[in-house]
């Protein structure tokens, strides 16, 4: 729906053929937008990558303005860890400044609008023409830094569209209509008001729901394992410092059996020790452990 199809909708349920004086186009309009922010910040439910350019000897950098929060950063090909202050301290007491290869990431200084890499890059970006390149070849952005952020929307006007499906559209007129039988005045109906606040909040709570459970995906097979490897980070698995004590760092691979193998991967069938792979066993998941050139099952998961 369209911002003026949306004020159509809101129009029939207060009852008016046309806005007036008391309902201006205007107010609907920002009553819709002013929904629109509030959905989009409590739910993180619109998400975009951006990149970024660095320069040599910076540690610090602005991100984008409409940034709600960082879901995943990278720097030449490859995931930067979040990481905190305090973590950094423990690791380097002389980290801020050092140069070298950045690894870490935290955003925790001089407000939330910054970032901080760990190390400082030693060498500037390579520009890109756009970053059009960088969302659909993680190949492609070498020295660069790669975000993936939730966002805020800008405004909207007549013509434009939430970027939300239909369902969710409505949580933003549920929301404007909430506030406008809440403004002084002869339309004024607080037991109406109160209906579409609760009927908001529920779409709310419902697109949470959905994050959530959408969050725990089982990813269809694919023979390419760079792209799973990057799949995996994107989906914050790097949070969970997956390690080992033969490797350095973990991946995540989905070979075209489907099976999600977390752990350093051979291109062979052959899977080192200390590998985790999580199958799905008729309606439960299955957790197992490489060990000894032997799956074994750890837990399992019922439906």
């Amino acid at each position: 729906m369209t911002i003026t199809q949306m004020i159509a909708k809101m129009l029939t349920r207060i009852n008016l053929a046309e806005t007036n004086d008391f309902f201006t186009t205007a107010d609907l309009t920002a009553y819709l937008n002013d929904g629109y922010k509030d959905f989009a910040g409590e739910t993180q439910c619109l998400k975009k990558f951006v990149l970024l350019d660095i320069n040599s000897g910076t540690t610090e950098y602005n991100l984008p303005d409409d940034c709600l929060q960082v879901i995943w950063a990278g720097y030449d090909d490859e995931a930067l860890w979040p990481t905190s202050v305090n973590q950094l301290d423990a690791i380097d007491e002389d980290w801020i400044g050092r140069e070298g290869t950045p690894t870490f990431f935290v955003v925790e200084l001089d407000g939330f609008d910054k970032l901080r890499l760990y190390e400082t890059p030693n060498i500037s970006s390579t520009a890109l023409d756009d970053d059009t390149t960088a969302q659909t070849d993680f190949e492609d952005w070498s020295d660069n830094l790669l975000l993936f952020h939730a966002y805020e929307p800008d405004d909207l006007t007549a013509g434009q569209t939430p970027d939300l499906e239909t369902c969710f559209q409505w949580a933003l007129i549920y929301y404007a209509l909430w506030k406008c039988f809440e403004k002084e005045g002869d339309f004024q109906n607080l037991e109406i008001a109160t209906f579409y606040q609760m009927r908001y909040l529920e779409k709310k709570a419902e697109k949470k729901k959905q994050l959530t459970i959408d969050q725990d995906v089982t990813f269809s097979g694919t023979e390419n394992l760079d792209e799973a490897k990057n799949i995996g980070l994107l989906f914050g698995l790097n949070d969970g410092f997956w390690y080992d004590t033969y490797y350095e760092w973990d991946e995540m691979f989905l070979p075209s059996d489907g099976i999600i193998y977390l752990g350093m991967h051979s291109k062979d069938t052959t899977w080192p020790d200390g590998v985790l792979k999580i199958n799905r066993v008729g309606d439960d998941l299955a957790f197992y452990i490489r060990a000894s050139s032997t799956w074994t099952e750890m837990f399992r998961i019922t439906a």
